[in-house]
This record gives C-alpha cells, structure tokens and sequence, in this order.
C-alpha cells in the first residue's frame, strides 16, 4: 500500500475489458445529455481517487466544497479546519477490542486462528501489510475522513468509520461497517457489513440494503471489476464504498436511472431522493451519533436518568469510535446548524412543488421507488422538523 492511493478506473486506464465489466445491469454505459460520457459514478463500480492528502474522496482537491460553502473567508472556519485534520490525524487507527459485538463475530468462531504452516505466515504478512498501510493510507481532510479500528486480538477484525463529503446527502454523517478477512483472503475478498441501517429499517442508498449489504464489484456482489488477489485491498474497498456509493447524487447509483437525468422528472426524483437520504442522515445517522455522545458523557459522570435511552437509540458500532465523533460534531457544530436549516428548508420546498405540481388539492405522494417508507413529502416535512430540533439540542450540550 501508498500513502497516496490512486486506484484504476474503469474508463481512464485504457483496458477495454476492465471498461465493458463495469457497464451496468441494463448494459448501456451512461452519457451526459450532449452525449458525453457520464462522469458520474456507476453502481459497483471501483473508484480512480486520491487518498491522505491527495483530496477527499468525490472531492476534487479537498477544498473546493468546504471553500464555496458559507463562511469560507471565516478566519475561525480556516483554524477549525486545520484543528479538525490536526486532531483527528491520530484518531484514524486504533486497535481495541471488538469481537464482543462485531457483526462477523460467529464466523470468526467458527473460521479459529486459520491454516498453519506457510499458508498462515502469507496470510497474516499480507493482512499485517494491509493494517500498516491502513494507518497511512486512510482520508483524512475536513470534507471527508476515514477511521478504522482493528481487533487487539485479531488483525482479521475490523470496523470502518466512513464521514461522507460535504457535497453529499450524507453530510458529516458518521456511517459504520464491520469487516472479516476470512482465512482464504486474499485468495477470496473480505466480508463487509452496513452497520447504519436504522436497526434494518432504511435502506441508505440503491448499494446500501436495509439488512446492511453492500452492493460493490470488489466484494462479488455486483458485476463489475472483480477482487484481484494480488491487488485490491480493504482500502481500496473503503474508498470505493467513499468515493462511488456515498456521492452527490445516489438516485442515479441504480441501474438504468442514470438516462432520467436528461429528462425534469428524472431530475426531480433524484433530488426527491437526495431529500430522503437527507432525512435519513439526519435521522439514523447524525441524530444516533448524538446521542452515543450523550450516553458516552452521562456514563462518564455517573449520573442517572436518560442514560439507558440514549444508549438504545445510539448508533450501531459508535462506542468504538466515540472520541472521533465528539471531535466532529464539536469541530464542526456551526457547519452541522446551518446544514440542517438548510436540508429542511430544501426538503420543505421540494414538498411545496410537488403538490403545486399536483394542482394544490390534497397529498402530494411521494414516489415509491424512491422514498423510504413509501411515505409522502409532507410526511417528510414533518419528520424532518421533529427530528431537527433533537440534532440542535444535541449539539449544544457538547
């Protein structure tokens, strides 16, 4: 592994083969409405990024987002950034105990130390290798940053801290993954499980299933560029799960979808989906982050009351992470208020033009293929505000 990664893509590395594994389902590759083709990410696809200082993933130069965003010329905004790469530099790797809840825990019984003899020294250099690289190769830039932690007592068991990039719908979010490297790896990929599902209630994005599947080439669960043994690696799976699923527009991850971007209702359902997924993030991904802070801090103290609440609704996986998330949602807590002022206020526009669109009597329905719960535009509107209120009064307890 490299500090800085830059992982072949599909359509810039010149193999023709490699480009026709990666068409999606409907076998069309995506063009852009002058015909070009599309630059936007294909669903499995692998990602062409550069990593720990190269740029954030999805992000360009790993300023431009954070830099047209409000407040950029802000002295305060410039330090807190350099503060937020700073402090979280030595947070990205950790080694901690892990098999106590970790999804993958019943395999790893069952899986016992491996092989031995040679078969099990090259496997653990290669892992070993790969853990070492990981502690230099993760993101890290105030737009979008990567953690890992590793089991202390086997380097086969990880979980992943993925923050998407601003210009998502998954903003400052914190979505986890647990991952086992099962003793034929690298011969066969590693096992990789979405943890934020909301307790398997939200179904994040067209690669991201409710049950936690995810839905990439590099892992055997969609067609596409294959594990290449001597080649991929786990953070090369991150990166594509950062770069080529958590992005600005996930409507288009499903196949086929991409060809309605020419067209203004196929752009109206992408943004009506982007909107769902802002709800989400908010919901059962932010508002959970919250309260493990929460339940972290009235552990700390000893106190009583509320405890056992937050806790329950906390997010899956957070405990591991707990320093990193007080750090960004501290850091970032000006960034956090005006991002959910705005998610609402799109969300709440976007429901004012649909039932104007559906002649202004009665509910405007939201569109089922895309909207969790197949509940309306007023309904998100509703939860929206309900939830919102919770993040602030969260975020002003840190």
């Amino acid at each position: 592994l490299h500090a800085l990664l830059a992982l072949p893509g599909p359509r810039n590395n010149g193999n023709p083969a490699l480009a026709a594994a990666s068409v999606g389902a409907d076998g069309q590759g995506a063009e852009e409405e002058d015909g070009r083709p599309s630059k936007r990410p294909r669903r499995g696809e692998q990602a062409t990024v550069k990593t720990a200082g190269g740029g954030p993933p999805g992000g360009g130069d790993g300023g431009t987002a954070a830099a047209a965003a409000p407040g950029a010329g802000d002295p305060s905004l410039a330090a807190r950034r350099s503060e937020y790469v700073a402090s979280m530099r030595g947070l990205q790797f950790r080694e901690v105990e892990l098999m106590g809840e970790h999804y993958f825990r019943s395999e790893v019984d069952k899986a016992g130390a491996g092989a031995g003899g040679e078969v099990m020294r090259q496997r653990l250099k290669r892992v070993t290798g790969e853990i070492s690289g990981l502690a230099s190769g993760l993101p890290l830039e105030w737009d979008a940053a990567a953690f890992v932690a590793v089991d202390e007592s086997r380097v086969d068991v990880l979980r992943a801290l993925l923050i998407p990039s601003s210009d998502t719908p998954y903003a400052n979010g914190a979505f986890l993954f647990d991952i086992f490297l099962p003793p034929a790896y690298p011969n066969v990929p590693p096992k990789v499980q979405f943890l934020t599902t909301g307790g398997g209630r939200v179904r994040f994005n067209p690669n991201l299933y409710a049950e936690g599947k995810v839905c990439l080439s590099l892992l055997g669960t969609w067609a596409g560029p294959s594990w290449d043994p001597a080649m991929s690696t786990v953070l090369q799976v991150l990166v594509s799960i950062h770069s080529m699923i958590l992005v600005a527009d996930p409507y288009y991850n499903e196949p086929g979808w991409e060809r309605q971007a020419a067209t203004q209702e196929g752009r109206r359902a992408a943004r009506d989906y982007s909107n769902s997924q802002r709800y989400n993030t908010l919901a059962f991904s932010i508002l959970p982050a919250l309260r493990a802070l929460e339940a972290a801090a009235t552990a700390a103290t000893g106190a009583a009351g509320g405890s056992s609440s937050a806790k329950a609704n906390a997010l899956a996986g957070g405990s591991t992470f707990i320093d990193v998330l007080r750090r960004h949602f501290t850091l970032k807590r000006p960034e956090l208020l005006r991002q959910c002022d705005e998610w609402q206020a799109e969300i709440t526009a976007a429901a004012a033009e649909r039932a104007s669109a559906a002649g202004g009597g009665g509910k405007s329905k939201g569109h089922a293929a895309y909207v969790p719960g197949q509940q309306s535009a007023e309904q998100l509107v509703t939860y929206t505000a309900q939830v919102v209120p919770q993040i602030k009064s969260l975020l002003a307890k840190l």
